[in-house]
């Protein structure tokens, strides 16, 4: 089972400097509320769940550009939960950003980073010529 991270607890800094979590206060459309948000850790990944109650799939897109994953999603203003939410992280190297996956179910995101595997000393005999 995996185990559960809250953000801001101490058990994230350890994740925060794995991903360099960052808030992005900055990020256009970002309400005040932001996104609720759960992080899980275990041996092969990270993984993040996202609250996004009222977004269907075509209103949600994921981008990752220089290592920087942001999630935005859109829905007409005049809808319950409508308006424009945009989060974004910077990934760390410790992760395959080749693998990412992504799942909505139920109005929740989730997001699953692998982690690289780390690179193992080529070992071989060099014959002399």
């Amino acid at each position: 089972m995996n185990r559960i991270v809250y953000p801001h607890s101490p058990q994230t800094r350890s994740l925060d400097q794995l991903l360099n979590h960052a808030f992005g206060e900055a990020a256009a459309g970002l309400p005040a509320r932001g996104f609720r948000e759960v992080w899980g850790e275990s041996p092969e990944a990270i993984t993040l769940r996202v609250d996004l109650p009222g977004f269907r799939k075509d209103q949600i897109q994921i981008a990752l550009t220089d290592r920087k994953l942001a999630v935005t999603a859109e829905s007409p203003a005049d809808q319950a939960f409508g308006g424009r939410y945009q989060r974004v992280w910077a990934l760390g190297r410790e992760l395959d950003t080749s693998r990412i996956a992504a799942r909505l179910d139920l109005g929740v995101l989730e997001l699953t980073f692998p982690k690289a595997q780390p690179e193992t000393p080529e070992s071989r005999t060099i014959p002399i010529q």
